[in-house]
């Protein structure tokens, strides 16, 4: 093969695994021998593409990440070959929700834990999107029940200082990185200043419809709670900021 028959090769493989990075979802992925340009080699299967970078799947459950560009011509070939069509209801989209919290002026105020996540429309967890608790997750105490210490993929830390303005974003993935099919989806956020539990956003606030439409909403102040803001935007729609 000539040297521009490669070229070409390489810059098809790559086109097609563009679209990967862009589907919101794949087929069901073979566990395979995944192998890089240095030689090395791991044994896990395809879980999605993320800014060139493709993330792996090993038997043990871990997560492995390696840019596309690292992989053997063969790994590219497999990822171009893969279906790339989304299963019906279950595209992807980026949902972004804004939000103050108001002390109330409890034993440790300001300082504070907090967390928020996302439930299903009957209340079932499916994400925890922020979480700032380092040791005192406890007296999250509705956080804690519904997530069950579950922070994967959420911004984490320690207890906060002060109070102030909070920016959270969810990729309409649950805890273990499947997108989530179409639906009513609820955020959640829960703060505390004692030892004990302090103020929950109410079930029904902050609700949306994840869909093939984009949506936003204001919803109303709550005592402790305010200037909240979230936006909906499905998949291969341009993201406001």
């Amino acid at each position: 093969m000539t040297g521009d028959a490669v070229r070409s090769r390489l810059f098809a493989v790559a086109s097609l695994a563009a679209v990967v990075v862009l589907a919101a979802g794949v087929a069901a992925a073979e566990v395979r021998d995944w192998t890089s340009g240095s030689g090395d080699s791991v044994r896990a299967e395809f879980v999605e593409m993320r800014g060139g970078m493709v993330v792996l799947r090993t038997a043990a459950g871990s997560r492995v990440s390696i840019g596309l560009n690292e992989l053997s011509l063969a790994d590219r070939e497999y990822l171009a070959g893969l279906s790339v069509a989304a299963p019906a209801g279950q595209a992807g989209g980026t949902v972004v929700f804004s939000f103050d919290t108001k002390s109330t002026g409890s034993d440790f105020a300001p300082r504070h834990v907090l967390a928020v996540w996302v439930t299903d429309s009957k209340g079932r967890f499916i994400k925890t999107l922020e979480c700032r608790e380092k040791n005192y997750g406890r007296y999250l105490v509705q956080w804690a029940r519904a997530a069950g210490g579950n922070k994967t993929d959420a911004v984490t830390g320690a207890s906060l200082k002060t109070h102030g303005a909070h920016r959270v974003t969810w990729d309409c993935r649950n805890a273990a990185g499947e997108t989530v099919p179409d639906g009513e989806y609820r955020i959640r956020v829960e703060f505390s200043e004692r030892n004990g539990p302090g103020p929950l956003l109410p079930d029904d606030h902050v609700r949306f419809i994840k869909g093939p439409e984009a949506k936003t909403a204001r919803p109303a102040d709550t005592a402790y709670f305010k200037n909240m803001a979230l936006s909906f935007t499905p998949a291969g729609a341009p993201v406001g900021d």
